[in-house]
């Protein structure tokens, strides 16, 4: 498809990568020199320097003949002006980027149907999401992502000496009680990704992903993480949109406390909370942490608008006694390393937005997908379609790639853990785990 971004910022550069990867014919628009450079000098694309929302521009940069149209710059206004430039020429599908609630809410005066866009992403949405199903699933998980209106997980779970199926090979860990109610996809060592087989042992520091239902989460827990107790007490540093956005999906059923050095940003969000505490400190105020008993954090959570302040307070949290730590790092150069200095989890709203966009682009047979951080490995929910390849025989007689991995079903509503005599029918959800040199294979198969 030809596919023109407006936007080349984390968002739009990450975005374009990916599409580009798929075999898009992708043309990027940026009014900043350094960007149009980077898009110029790494990216197999068409970079053009000028404003997205000049009519001129677009119309230069061939918007009459794009199958898509996707607005990502930092400014809502540009995004608009843009979009709804495009919706003046035949563009198949239209998306754009855009924070202000007044766009992207039930309550917005303009509804994006009226303004010619299919798709209004809010990255900070995508991210209080990601978070609250981090916080509410699998207690210690560091990735959850939802299949199936929720009925099928992808998980992520990292693995000490003290985790309960540290030591096991896959094939010990099936003959455990519970085991039929997982798919483990990958296990991330390293740098290295592997598709586990019988003979694989989990060892200490590895990251394991891992397919199940929804309806039997309680069955698996015992594996990961024991008799831990129920996580009660989350800490939030940054009182902004994202900090309320995460809090108020969380204060009913946690107590919950934000933290912010900015008197006028903690009033400013006080009245939109129900229960959550907040309190007017930085995060780097031993003192306070220690009073407000961050010994007794469960969950750690910093999405401040300084990187580097999350990543500081996170740590000194750690350190504090919190149990877990989430933290928000926007540079992209920082987040490889970020992982590695003990942060459970570090999540990107620009990473997270680009693959909300790409999981619409992808519509058709792909429902779904989610993008594995770390690994550039993909889960991918597929509609099979009668003419799939792969319909009719079980899913050991099914030529997958080895880097590929089916791990869930759901037919007629009901979701099934896949396993080897599994057969696929038409109309099948199937839920599949690749690496990325698997991705263009295994859509062959099943789409």
């Amino acid at each position: 498809m030809r596919i023109l971004v407006i936007g080349a910022g984390a968002v739009g550069y990450s975005l374009s990568e990916s599409l580009i990867r798929e075999g898009h014919q992708v043309t990027v628009v940026d009014n900043d020199e350094q960007r149009h450079r980077e898009i110029q000098e790494r990216l197999n694309a068409l970079a053009i320097r000028g404003n997205g929302a000049s009519t001129e521009l677009l119309e230069s940069a061939g918007v009459r003949n794009q199958d898509i149209f996707i607005a990502v710059t930092d400014s809502d206004e540009v995004n608009l002006i843009a979009c709804l430039l495009a919706s003046k020429y035949d563009v198949g599908m239209i998306i754009a980027r855009l924070r202000s609630p007044e766009y992207n809410t039930r309550q917005a005066k303009i509804k994006k149907e009226e303004l010619g866009i299919d798709l209004v992403i809010n990255p900070g949405d995508v991210v209080a999401r990601d978070i609250r199903n981090m916080v509410t699933r699998l207690p210690g998980a560091f990735d959850v992502s939802e299949f199936a209106e929720g009925q099928i997980l992808f998980l992520g779970y990292r693995v000490t000496e003290e985790t309960p199926l540290c030591g096991l090979t896959l094939r010990q860990l099936g003959a455990k009680k519970g085991a039929d109610a997982l798919v483990m996809t990958a296990i991330q060592r390293g740098k290295r990704t592997l598709i586990p087989r019988g003979d694989d042992k989990i060892l200490p520091d590895d990251a394991v992903y891992f397919i199940c239902t929804a309806r039997r989460l309680a069955a698996i827990q015992p594996f990961f993480v024991g008799r831990s107790k129920k996580e009660r007490s989350i800490f939030i540093h940054g009182a902004n949109r994202l900090g309320l956005a995460i809090a108020s999906r969380l204060e009913m059923h946690y107590r919950v406390k934000i933290f912010d050095a900015d008197r006028s940003a903690c009033d400013a969000i006080e009245s939109d909370l129900k229960k959550a505490i907040i309190i007017h400190s930085d995060c780097t105020a031993i003192d306070v942490l220690n009073e407000e008993g961050i010994d007794r954090c469960d969950v750690f959570i910093a999405v401040g608008e300084n990187d580097e302040l999350n990543v500081l307070t996170s740590l000194l949290a750690k350190h504090r006694g919190a149990k877990r730590a989430i933290t928000l790092v926007n540079n992209a150069a920082y987040i490889d390393m970020v992982s590695s200095l003990g942060i459970d989890r570090v999540i990107s709203s620009r990473v997270a937005a680009a693959n909300h966009i790409l999981r619409f682009v992808r519509r058709g047979d792909v429902l779904s997908m989610a993008k594995v951080e770390g690994n550039d490995s993909e889960v991918i929910e597929f509609l099979v379609p009668g003419t799939a390849s792969a319909v009719g025989k079980p899913l050991r007689d099914v030529d997958f790639p080895r880097g590929a991995i089916v791990g869930g079903v759901i037919r007629g509503g009901t979701p099934i853990i896949a396993r080897g005599d599994t057969v696929l029918h038409e109309g099948d959800r199937v839920v599949v785990f690749a690496l990325p040199e698997a991705v263009r294979a295994v859509e062959k198969l099943l789409a």
